[in-house]
């Protein structure tokens, strides 16, 4: 894939993921956007004779401040990831952040990337990671960016403040559950 494409893919993916995720968000989330790029987040031991794989990219991440620095990182020689999944994953009041978690296989054939047949690909628009404890319709916070950031690099799910706190007292409420059930069982 040309760098021109790509970088014209990734720039209607990121205004699908702002547009998308505002929907299951209390944040307003701005146009103004950082990413930051898991790479190699597939498993790679089936790929294909054509396509290319960089293991010095297992367990990177990298945080980028534009999208042609993303255009940088993820263009190689024409080829890029066979699929990008895309989620807004930290808010600010001037910044949001998009997740950009990658496959490990890269390819220049358009037609073998995922998303083609919707036209976003490599790009699958993705929602942010829904809190277990809310209603489906139910908005949340995300985290600020640096919280976001700091969680991916040590590899945790980012939580608001109020998020950890429900998480806590829905563990807590479920630790007495299992041990009243054990009791009844005693019984």
């Amino acid at each position: 894939m040309r760098r021109q494409a790509f970088h014209n893919q990734l720039m209607s993916a990121t205004f699908q993921a702002l547009i998308f995720g505002q929907k299951f968000v209390k944040n307003t989330l701005s146009a103004d956007v950082i990413y930051l790029v898991r790479l190699n987040q597939s498993c790679d031991d089936s790929r294909s004779d054509d396509e290319m794989v960089y293991p010095e990219d297992d367990g990177r991440i990298e945080v980028l401040n534009s999208s042609i620095d993303v255009v940088e990182l993820l263009c190689r020689n024409e080829e890029c990831p066979q699929w990008i999944d895309i989620s807004v994953f930290g808010s600010d009041k001037h910044k949001t952040l998009l997740k950009l978690e990658c496959c490990g296989r890269f390819h220049s054939d358009e037609n073998r990337m995922y998303y083609f047949s919707n036209g976003t690909h490599p790009f699958g628009i993705k929602s942010p990671y829904l809190r277990p404890w809310l209603k489906p319709s139910q908005k949340f916070s995300l985290p600020s960016t640096i919280n976001a950031i700091k969680s991916a690099r040590n590899n945790v799910h980012p939580y608001s403040f109020m998020d950890k706190i429900r998480l806590k007292l829905c563990g807590l409420k479920n630790r007495i559950e299992c041990e009243s059930e054990e009791r009844m069982n005693i019984l």
